[in-house]
Order: structure tokens, then sequence, then C-alpha cells
């Protein structure tokens, strides 16, 4: 054999050595990851239990349920007095705008009769003045009858002003009880549907997730088949390592020369090289076979992981962006009670000034009194004096006027007497009523308060605990990543086993040739010296290379095989 030949058989021995090495070492990192997998899988599966047991552990107890019922059945009551209250108040409000809007057409009816009184007046003091001393006295009295009604006149333009004043800061109430009524309405209306609702909501909540991540838990039990599988292909190792072994020896024979004839050298060199690149195939199917298994196994493995993620993700995704609604820090219960607090205070200074609307009234029931004084005289000063008897029709006038004036002031003064009597009881009375109000009010809040925190508190486990859950540890898919890349580094001894039996195939080639040239030999018709062959396979320790290496020496293999011999 010539040199360039056994260089190159020295060559494949090497880089068997190698690939022999590799592929051990492939073999068993892959045999250690089948463990870590396992242990893995197990420790994701207590650990998923574990995070849907955190979830449950937010669900509040029976009893914290019936606890909350019953606090906001008691809080209803305390809400449903203080409706009542503020709906009564309002209402008392309400009516003192309707009689103040009565009591300014009573004011402009007294104003519009001053005011014809006081013309009146002036064409009394023409008629007198013209009377001349017959007349001076009763000049005099319709000069002071001109006073009285630009007095009159005076007083209820005040009056007026003062009351579109009072029935606006009667509106400006009502408008603040109402604002303040809304924000009672707005926080203890939605006290029951937020907080009953919100754990219901809760519970409906976590039920679904309990739900959902326990046939995640269950779906990711698949793993264990794919990883079983893995397993099963480490058999592999044994039988590629023993075949390899046997093309190194059956190489390592072949470059050794017996001391024969040159011819039967050659011969087994030829027999050997085509036995090597039989075995070499053999190595390559089963690396191949083993490598498909795997990546299979692998694969369907990645399949599941990901499948599974991506529903797991998909569905913490939807729960933490709303699968339920949050509860929220509220400030209604505040502006509720700035609001009563600004209200009483301006119901206070509202009946404060209430009562200067009476003394209006008084000033002209004064006026009253000097109006039918002058109107007496009027009478006696006509009926003296023939010169004035036609100015009775005048007289008659300013009776009927005062009478007027007399009912509309009187009218006035009973609407607002009574309207300040009521107004101020109802405001005193809602004053008194904020001390109790506050008190059960400040038993209350606070315990609301307390269990929107919960609630909040609650939801945010509930959240937090979601977002925790996996179904897969961090090291789980570590060592998945470690079995893609042990298959696609047997993928690559698979390609260089080929490309050695290209090599074999080439050599083997050669040789024949080789041979044909020195010994004018057709191998084909030549029998090899098989004792040499014979000798060789003893080692092999796989039944099946035994019987390749009998059909290429031409001779049977016993079926009987020494103990410990693979059968393959």
């Amino acid at each position: 054999m010539d040199t360039r030949t056994n260089d190159s058989i020295e060559d494949l021995i090497r880089r068997l050595r190698c690939i022999e090495g590799k592929s051990e070492g492939i073999y068993l990192s892959l045999g250690a990851t089948f463990p870590r997998l396992s242990a893995e899988a197990d420790r994701s599966s207590a650990e998923a239990r574990h995070a849907i047991g955190k979830v449950a552990a937010v669900r509040a107890r029976r009893g914290q349920r019936l606890e909350l019922e019953e606090f906001l059945a008691s809080s209803s009551k305390v809400i449903d007095v203080l409706a009542v209250r503020d709906s009564r108040f309002l209402g008392s409000v309400d009516e003192g705008v309707r009689r103040l809007s009565g009591l300014d057409g009573i004011i402009k009816r007294v104003r519009a009769d001053s005011e014809e009184m006081e013309l009146i007046s002036l064409n009394a003091m023409t008629v007198a003045l013209k009377s001349g001393n017959a007349g001076r006295a009763f000049s005099i009295i319709t000069d002071e009858l001109k006073r009285l009604s630009g007095r009159t006149i005076q007083v209820t333009v005040d009056i007026e002003y003062k009351g579109a004043n009072l029935l606006d800061s009667f509106r400006q109430l009502k408008a603040m009880l109402e604002r303040m009524t809304a924000a009672r309405d707005l926080f203890f209306g939605g006290v029951r549907s937020t907080l009953g609702g919100g754990f219901e909501r809760l519970g409906s909540d976590i039920d679904s997730v309990m739900t959902e991540f326990g046939e995640l838990t269950e779906k990711a039990e698949a793993v264990k088949a794919p990883i079983t599988g893995i397993m099963q292909s480490m058999q592999w190792q044994d039988i590629i390592r023993q075949s390899l072994d046997h093309v190194v020896i059956s190489l390592g024979e072949s470059a050794q020369e017996a001391g024969t004839s040159l011819v039967d050298d050659l011969a087994f060199t030829a027999a050997t090289l085509k036995l090597s690149g039989e075995l070499v195939e053999d190595i390559e199917k089963k690396v191949h076979e083993s490598a498909c298994s795997l990546e299979n196994d692998v694969e369907r493995l990645v399949g599941v992981v990901e499948s599974l993620e991506r529903e797991r993700a998909e569905f913490v995704g939807q729960f933490s962006a709303g699968g339920g609604e949050r509860a929220t820090e509220r400030d209604d219960s505040a502006a509720y009670l700035s609001g009563k607090g600004k209200t009483v205070s301006y119901a206070l200074a509202l009946s404060e000034r209430v009562e200067t609307l009476n003394d209006e009234f008084k000033a002209l029931a004064t006026i009253l009194v000097r109006f039918k004084n002058i109107v007496v005289a009027s009478r006696i000063e006509t009926a003296r004096s023939r010169g004035l008897l036609r100015k009775s029709n005048t007289v008659y006038a300013m009776e009927r006027l005062t009478e007027r004036i007399e009912m509309d002031i009187g009218e006035a003064t009973t609407l607002t007497r009574s309207f300040i009597k009521s107004a101020k009881a109802e405001i005193d009375g809602y004053a008194c009523d904020r001390e109790a109000a506050d008190r059960a009010l400040g038993m209350v809040l606070p315990r609301i308060e307390e269990t929107f925190l919960h609630l909040k508190d609650s939801q945010e486990q509930a959240c937090a605990a979601v977002a925790s859950f996996r179904l897969y540890t961090d090291d789980f898919i570590t060592v998945v990543a470690e079995a893609r890349k042990g298959v696609a580094e047997l993928r690559f001894i698979d390609s260089e086993l080929h490309a050695m039996r290209s090599e074999l195939a080439a050599i083997e080639r050669a040789h024949v040739v080789e041979i044909e040239a020195v010994g004018g030999v057709d191998l084909s018709d030549y029998s090899i010296k098989s004792e040499r062959l014979k000798s060789m396979i003893d080692r092999f320790t796989i039944f099946t290379h035994k019987e390749a290496a009998g059909k290429v020496g031409h001779f049977d293999v016993e079926t009987g095989v020494d103990t410990g011999v693979t059968l393959f």
C-alpha cells in the first residue's frame, strides 16, 4: 500500500476517534439533559400550582363576604338617613325660593300703588294751591302724602333689591345642595356596586384564572412524552460508539501488512476498506435516525412550550389590561363632606340676612299708619271747606289705594314672617343635624375607605399573582435550548460521516485500481485469506457488523456469539 493511502487511512482513524469523542460527549450531555428536563418539568408544575394557590388565596373567605354584606347594609341605612335629611332641606329651600318669588309680585303691587298715590297727591296739591287760603291746610296734607308716597316707593325699591338678592342667594343655596347631593349619590351610590360588585367580579376573575391556569398546567404535562422520547434516544450512544470502534479496528487492520503476498495484502486492504465504508454508512444511518428522532422530540417539546406560553401570555395580558374592573382612589366622599360644610355655613349666614327683610316691612307698616292718618285728615279738611268738596273723589281714591297698600303689606308681612320662621327653623335644624350626620359618617367613611383599600390591594395581589404565573421555569427553557443545540451538533456529525463515507469509497476505488495494475487480478474473482478477516471481526461486538464482514470475506458467521456481545 502506498504512503498516500496509508496517510489517508490514518487521517480517517484520527477523525473517527474525534467523532467518537464528540458523539459520546453529545449523548452524555443529552443523557444528563433528561433528568434535568424531568426535574425542571416537575418543578415548573409545582411552581405553576403554587402560583394558582397564590391567586386562590386572594379570594375573600365566606365569612369576609358575609361581613362585607352586613357592613354594606348598615352603611346603606346611614346613607338613607342622610339622603332623607338632604332631600327634606332641599325641599324647604325650594319652597323658600317659591315664596320669595311670590313676595316679589306683592312688592311690585305696593310700589305701583305708591307711585299712583304720589300722582294723586300731586294733583290734590295743585287743586289746594288754586283754592287759596281755603286750601292751605289741604296743601300741607297733600305735601305730606307726596313725601310718604316717595318714602314708600324708596322702601319698596330697597325691598325689591334685597328680596332679589335673597332670592338669588336661596337659588345659590339650592344649587350648592344639588351639587352636594350629587357628590353624595356619586360616592354612596357607587359604594355597593364598587365594593360588593368589585369583590364579586374579583371572585369571578379568580375563578376564571384558576380554571384557565389549571387547564394550562394540565396541558403543560404534555412535555413529558417528548422528554421520555429524548431519553429513549440515548440507547443509540453505545451502539454508535461500538460501531465507530469497529471502523477504527477495520481501518487499523487495513493499514498493516501481514507479510504474505503483495496481492493478498492489497486484497485484504480492499476488503477492509469496503467493510469500513459499509460500517460508516451504517453509523451514518444510525446517527441520522438518532438525530431525526431527537429533533422530532425536541421540536415537539419546543412546540408545546411555545404554544402554551402564547396562551399564557395572551390570558395574562388580557387580565392585566382590564380583564376585571380595578378599584381606584375615590374622593367623592371628601367632595360631599366639603360641600356639606360649605352649604351649612352659607345657610346659616343666609338665615341672618332673612331677618333684615322683616325690618323693611316694619318700616312699611309705620308708613302705612301715617297714610291712614293723612287720609283721615284729608277727609276732615274736605268736609270743612266747601271749596274742597269737589276733591272728595281724590280722597276716596287715596282711601282705596291706602286699603290696597295695607292689604298688600299685610299679605307680604304675613308671608315674610312665615317664610322667616320656617326657613330659619329648617336651616337651624339642618345645621344641628350636621353634627349627628358627621358622627355617623365618621363611623362609616373610614370603614368604606379601608374596604376600598382592601379591594384595591386584593386586585393588585391577584394581578401580581397572575403576572408571576409561569408554566415552565427559566432553567427548563435553558435545558430545552441545550437539547436543541445537541441535536444540531449531531446533525453536523451526520454530515461528517457522510463526507467520510465518500472518502472511503474513493480510497477503495483507487486501491482496486492499484491491485489490478500491480497483480493483474480481478477482485471479483479473487478469494482473500479469510482467517485474518475472521480474527479481526472476533473483536467486533455487534453481530450485524460480523455478518457484513462475512459477506465481504465470503465466509459464514456463526449465529452463536460470545456473552456480552451486542446483537443489533
